[in-house]
């Protein structure tokens, strides 16, 4: 815990600093030796709930978004985007979950969830079982620590889980409780909040698409294979 707030405090530090601190975009930087991924920070107050007249349509009226239920969709938000990010990057080669230390190269990824909109796309011709209902919407800065100094600003992205899918996102199945999760219509409560953590799991492995393509630039990683 000492360690996370002494992390938090040199981000913090960081990206309080002029602008002159900032890491230059193009900067070729040394393939660090530790990814850490924060707790994107998700305020219930970023879960809103779409009022077009077919989200009354399909919800019935029955399903009001309480402070509860914000909480618990914010949360699983969280979650489903850390979980994600650490598993992408392990699979890429690189450590990730420790936070840095002060002698190594690090990368540090945080960020904030600007939006949760939970809403019934406005065609509901295309609305057909599979298809997912809410949308998550995040901005990520990426800081660099380089051996023995403090962590200074890198990147900034902003990225997008739309509610339609990509043709290639049509398989994006995760795990939650047990259960594989796929785009089928939320029935309930807790079946809004599993598609938002889906939608979140979206939006994380369409971040790691920017992500790979600057780290392959870096030359930390090798470029996608053709088609992905």
């Amino acid at each position: 815990m000492i360690a996370r707030r002494r992390l938090l405090a040199l981000v913090a530090t960081a990206l309080a600093g002029c602008a002159a601190e900032r890491i230059p975009a193009t900067a070729r930087l040394p393939r660090p030796d530790r990814v850490y991924v924060e707790d994107f920070h998700a305020p219930a107050a970023a879960v809103l709930v779409d009022t077009n007249q077919f989200s009354y349509v399909m919800e019935g009226l029955a399903m009001p978004r309480d402070a509860r239920s914000r909480r618990a969709d914010a949360i699983a938000a969280r979650a489903a985007i850390r979980a994600t990010l650490l598993a992408e990057l392990r699979a890429m080669g690189f450590a990730a979950t420790t936070p840095p230390q002060a002698r190594e190269n690090a990368l540090i990824i945080a960020g904030d969830i600007t939006n949760i909109t939970e809403a019934i796309p406005s065609d509901l011709a295309s609305f057909a079982v599979g298809a997912p209902a809410s949308q998550v919407n995040a901005r990520v800065t990426l800081s660099y620590q380089f051996a023995g100094k403090a962590p200074r600003l890198w990147q900034d992205v902003t990225v997008n889980a739309p509610v339609t899918p990509a043709p290639e996102e049509a398989q994006t199945r995760v795990e939650a409780d047990g259960m594989p999760l796929t785009y089928l219509a939320p029935e309930g409560a807790d079946a809004r909040t599993r598609d938002v953590a889906l939608q979140a799991h979206r939006l994380a492995l369409r971040l790691m698409v920017r992500l790979r393509a600057l780290f392959a630039a870096e030359g930390w990683v090798s470029p996608a294979p053709e088609g992905q």
